[in-house]
């Protein structure tokens, strides 16, 4: 129980800090937020950061931004004379990741607040964070050795419960491990129409194909559809040059088209008046789309961008992309990065790191290692940037 460990005395050399990891759609924010409802019940003093949000390039402007008139170490200290227990909750940590942003001035911020934070003795850290970005940024790996708590699938039962309620038959094996992540799960209940196309989804990335027809691409006129598209993508755009938020003002935007997709529920509004998307792999969807449809090369795009660590997101989003979409050009483009030798080393380095991330290889990549990997100079960095069972 993850609110015990927050109210119990620590192990003998065990650090205050416990990760919460997932993968995306997990329900890792969820989980939080449930926490802290809890905790708030419990009376313990409680402050929850949401990083992709409330972020800054130093502590005092971070402490600035939080309205706060002393620093939060000074804060918590003072709280923690009162109290027996205090709980910071740090949730979206990977969205200042080193795969989805290259300033690393606002997730050093947030290292170095947990760094001072954790001298707290009766202070209680909870940090939220994706599996991948946990298995391969350089600041977030230390973080490995901490107390964690992994969120799980949701169990076969589960699922067919849910689809009971829909009135949902005939499903697959395969559909029903697709829906075994909750964010899968919900997104099926959204699009469902009782159709048995639909019952033929397979991934993720169909998902939004699906929610994308019915959402955007349903408007008759030609002038909304492309008004639509052209905003989701237009924000999508906005945030990746923003590198480390993911909400951005909706003020440049049409507002018509802007309420329309809040009502839709694809687009929500923080506390600060700015739009972001309902989840981070939706932006993920979006951003890739545009990309995919307004280039033909990507190879010209990172030598515009001359191989700089700003292409990592874009590359990793445009990966998992093709990998649904044109598996083929999806192997190409990988073989390609391995085999250009002018092709710099922390893009192959990303590449690598990927692949040994996939939970379900498919056959191109299986290709991938058995034609361009193996008893190549990559293949021992493959190795030991395997992370999934499957690769084993």
């Amino acid at each position: 129980n993850i609110v015990q460990w927050l109210l119990n005395t620590l192990k003998d050399k065990e650090e205050n800090i416990l990760i919460i990891k997932g993968s995306a759609g997990s329900g890792k924010s969820v989980i939080l937020s449930n926490i802290y409802g809890q905790l708030r019940e419990l009376n313990v003093p409680t402050i929850a950061l949401k990083a992709d949000e409330i972020n800054a390039t130093n502590i005092e402007a971070l402490e600035k931004k939080l309205g706060l008139t002393m620093s939060l170490q000074n804060s918590f200290e003072t709280i923690a004379e009162e109290y027996p227990k205090l709980v910071i909750l740090i949730d979206q940590l990977d969205a200042l990741s080193q795969s989805l942003s290259t300033d690393r001035d606002n997730l050093s911020t947030y290292i170095l607040l947990i760094e001072k934070l954790k001298k707290i003795e009766n202070l209680r850290i909870l940090i939220s964070v994706r599996e991948y970005d946990l298995a391969y940024d350089p600041s977030l790996i230390p973080f490995k050795k901490n107390t964690s708590f992994s969120v799980g699938k949701l169990t076969s039962d589960e699922v067919k419960f849910v689809l009971k309620e829909l009135k949902v038959t005939g499903y697959s094996e395969k559909l029903l491990t697709l829906l075994s992540t909750p964010l899968h799960l919900e997104l099926f209940c959204q699009v469902y129409k009782n159709r048995n196309e639909h019952l033929k989804l397979k991934s993720l990335y169909e998902l939004y194909n699906e929610l994308w027809k019915q959402r955007v691409e349903r408007k008759r006129n030609k002038a909304v559809r492309d008004g639509l598209r052209n905003t989701l993508y237009n924000i999508a755009n906005k945030i990746y040059e923003r590198q480390g938020s993911l909400s951005v003002s909706g003020a440049r935007f049409d507002i018509d088209d802007i309420e329309y997709l809040k009502t839709e529920g694809l687009l929500v509004e923080n506390n600060r008046n700015e739009v972001m998307f309902f989840h981070q792999t939706f932006y993920d969807y979006v951003f890739a789309r545009n990309f995919v449809e307004s280039r033909s090369d990507f190879f010209s795009y990172i030598n515009e961008n001359n191989q700089g660590l700003f292409i990592r997101s874009c590359l990793k989003i445009i990966l998992a992309h093709l990998r649904e979409q044109n598996p083929n050009q999806y192997k190409q483009i990988i073989t390609s990065i391995l085999e250009k030798p002018k092709i710099r080393f922390h893009i192959k380095q990303l590449v690598l790191d990927y692949l040994g991330f996939v939970e379900d290889p498919i056959l191109v990549e299986e290709e991938i290692i058995s034609d361009v990997i193996i008893n190549s100079k990559y293949e021992s960095i493959f190795i030991e940037a395997i992370n999934a069972r499957k690769w084993i």
